[in-house]
């Protein structure tokens, strides 16, 4: 970084890195570039030149696409899961009429 600008260069390892993690499903760690993301963007403002514009617009594509990715994973984690509760309630509703159905032995 030069006189505490970010590079056009660093914002290409950001958008690489949230692309690596995202392909990885490692959501934790895109959070935590995500968040180190917003805290530059803040601090530097307004792009200066059309170089760091370019850049910009390029990781707010790759934000879009990862952001895209995370949906899709939560949303079939949440198809994984109420499954999964459908399958659970029908064993336990035939666990319930099969000890339903043994005799009593007292």
């Amino acid at each position: 970084m030069k006189d505490g600008k970010t590079s056009t260069e660093q914002w290409l390892r950001i958008g690489q890195a949230l692309e690596k993690f995202a392909g990885d499903q490692d959501w934790a760690r895109v959070a935590q570039i995500d968040r180190k993301m917003q805290q530059l963007l803040r601090a530097q403002g307004k792009p200066t030149n059309d170089e760091e514009r370019q850049a910009r617009q390029a990781l707010a594509l790759t934000h879009q696409d990862v952001l895209a990715q995370l949906i899709g994973a939560r949303d079939r984690l949440a198809n994984e899961m109420d499954r999964f509760q459908q399958q659970r309630e029908g064993v336990s509703a035939y666990r319930r009429t099969e000890l339903s159905s043994e005799p009593d032995n007292h």
